[in-house]
């Protein structure tokens, strides 16, 4: 009798404990970026971006890496690498980048935590083929390949029509990392 309900003071122990934690990370409710500000928040940080790759660009011309070097070819995956470590750095000290701080949206994981450099890797990984995919349709949309328009063009319905259907908004990237980009409440 002793034995027992020692075990059943640990599990409830054990239970109770369990139900605080989901309590406390259930405890608040972020509600979920529309496709508007998300469009805005890549807008905002687009030029953030675009300023630091020109800036590591220069770097590596002044360095001797250019077009007749044989190390030219290292230029895209060292900006690559660039644009990972800037979201990455943002998103795994704090959860937003300066776009996101102007438009008051944190990125989080799936379960309310802090994003660490793993899902920070693969939420980089698939949000890059997701833009290649698009700037890919430009590319052809310029050179008049009008066969392959209509195959972009379902790619990107389809990952606006998941977003949109989702019942919490997400992105097919989004979905895949297992993070989420919240709205931060308004500071009264």
């Amino acid at each position: 009798m002793c034995r027992a309900g020692a075990r059943r003071f640990i599990i409830n122990l054990a239970w109770e404990s369990f139900i605080l934690e989901s309590e406390s990370t259930a405890a608040i409710h972020y509600t979920p970026v529309g496709l508007i500000k998300r469009l805005l928040v890549v807008i905002y940080d687009a030029f953030l971006l675009a300023g630091t790759l020109v800036f590591v660009s220069f770097a590596l011309v002044v360095v001797g890496m250019r077009p007749e070097s044989p190390l030219f070819v290292l230029n895209l995956p060292i900006l690559v690498g660039v644009s990972f470590f800037l979201y990455g750095w943002v998103w795994t000290h704090g959860g937003q980048s300066l776009g996101m701080r102007a438009w008051r949206v944190k990125l989080i994981a799936d379960d309310g935590r802090a994003v660490g450099w793993n899902l920070a890797l693969l939420r980089f990984i698939y949000a890059f083929l997701q833009w290649l995919v698009i700037l890919s349709l430009v590319y052809v949309w310029i050179r008049h390949w009008y066969a392959g328009v209509g195959l972009i063009a379902a790619l990107i319905f389809i990952g606006l029509a998941f977003s949109l259907r989702h019942p919490q908004k997400l992105m097919l990237h989004d979905w895949l990392s297992r993070t989420r980009l919240v709205n931060l409440p308004k500071k009264s």
